[in-house]
């Protein structure tokens, strides 16, 4: 997730993907400046406020498409291009060794 409105659009054909077949979907912003925070940082001072904003803006839109679906919401503090095909390496969807019930 960039915050782009094509991310949106590729969260919510995941959404839908994700929602036919039964496992879960995860959101992912990735950002190599992501920093490590409290979790009771106020959202003036927390530093990956934009970051929080734009997952859980696509997150609340893809729910109202697929009320069922289960969704997690996730920062990682790397390049955008690794943090991507890590993801895919770990996504039950993309991967099929991946089990959906035991993936992390």
């Amino acid at each position: 997730m960039d915050g782009s409105p094509e991310s949106l659009a590729a969260a919510h054909r995941a959404a839908a993907e994700a929602n036919r077949r039964g496992p879960a979907l995860r959101l992912v912003h990735a950002w190599i400046l992501l920093a490590d925070q409290p979790a009771d940082v106020r959202a003036d001072r927390d530093q990956n406020y934009r970051a929080q904003r734009i997952v859980r803006a696509a997150a609340t839109a893809v729910r109202e498409d697929c009320p069922g679906l289960s969704v997690t919401e996730d920062l990682v503090a790397e390049e955008p291009e690794a943090a991507l095909l890590r993801a895919a390496e770990e996504s039950a969807m993309v991967n099929p060794e991946v089990n959906c019930t035991t993936r992390s």
